[in-house]
């Protein structure tokens, strides 16, 4: 199901951290719902999607994605007859390939290998916990106000004797490498000074469901496993200040949440912020996934159909 189909109604992570970037975007996608069909998906968030599905839900990742069967016509054949696919005898090439993978997205090579290069380190990770009993993409929902809120956490367990509640959150990056200055990777240089992804506040608002949900827990932990996008695909496991993501939730996330619910003053928030029609944080400017000028288009042809008279006179560009 479509992203905004899915979370219509609903206060998400991606949706609040796109209102801080950039509140007119956020109000084209999710207020106005522009077709965005046509924008090419940034490659570090299509990895960032297939990696977590083959990691938290396989299941949903083999109903969505395929692994490409690489060899010559004789070795498709051997795969399809292994796997019961009926033949003709009469199929070329390409009708094999869409025997074998349907509807689904293939993977390139590099993506391949990054899946797979990513799942074999954290499988290698004792501190990774996989065989640990998480719950994982565990729902929560809350609500401020009359704001309703949904938060989808990567892997959650609570420990009923001890009151203790774990969350935890995978991270796939890009910034896996040293950084003399502080000591660390970059990944945690970043996190720790301008945080340019908000996972703080994302973490903050994790802490904040938790203890809406589940009144009786005492304490929260929160852990961001973070893992590079390249070889040697390295590891690290972060866990954060749960006083500090409280103390966001009450200085920064509640503020967010309180301009979220003055709807009615859209143009307002709008026109504060019109210069930031995109950020970095999301398309990179100079590179093909830079949408910044189509969102423009989208933006201002919209405003030209509204200013262009019913009966089809002349346009007067003076207005613009």
């Amino acid at each position: 199901m479509d992203y905004r189909e899915a979370n219509r109604g609903y206060i998400t992570p991606s949706k609040l951290k796109l209102f801080i970037d950039s509140p007119l975007l956020y109000k084209a996608i999710y207020v106005d719902e522009v077709d965005i069909s046509m924008l090419k998906k940034s490659p570090a968030l299509e990895l960032w999607t297939m990696v977590d599905k083959y990691i938290l839900t396989p299941e949903e990742f083999r109903k969505e994605y395929a692994f490409q069967v690489w060899g010559l016509k004789a070795d498709l054949v051997k795969y399809c007859e292994i796997r019961w696919i009926e033949l003709t005898g009469k199929e070329k090439v390409d009708d094999l390939k869409e025997l074998i993978y349907k509807d689904k997205i293939v993977l390139t090579q590099w993506q391949e290998d990054a899946v797979l290069g990513i799942a074999s380190e954290l499988a290698y990770q004792p501190l990774f916990d996989i065989k640990w009993d998480y719950v994982h993409q565990k729902d929560l929902f809350g609500e401020y106000n009359w704001l309703k809120i949904k938060w989808t956490l990567d892997r959650f367990q609570i420990d009923e004797w001890w009151a203790v509640a774990t969350i935890r959150d995978l991270k796939t990056t890009s910034q896996m490498y040293y950084n003399w200055y502080m000591d660390n990777t970059q990944f945690y240089a970043d996190l720790a000074t301008k945080d340019t992804f908000h996972y703080k506040l994302q973490m903050a608002m994790y802490v904040w469901l938790v203890h809406q949900c589940y009144p009786d827990v005492v304490n929260i932990r929160v852990i961001i496993d973070a893992v590079g996008t390249s070889d040697p695909y390295f590891y690290q496991w972060i866990m954060l200040d749960t006083k500090e993501l409280e103390d966001i939730w009450d200085t920064q996330v509640v503020k967010l949440l309180d301009d979220l619910k003055r709807m009615e003053e859209w143009t307002e928030i709008v026109n504060e912020h019109r210069n930031r029609l995109c950020s970095n944080r999301y398309y990179r400017l100079g590179t093909d996934d830079c949408i910044q000028e189509n969102f423009e288009y989208i933006w201002w042809e919209k405003e030209l159909l509204e200013k262009y008279d019913e009966e089809k006179q002349e346009f007067d560009w003076s207005t613009l």
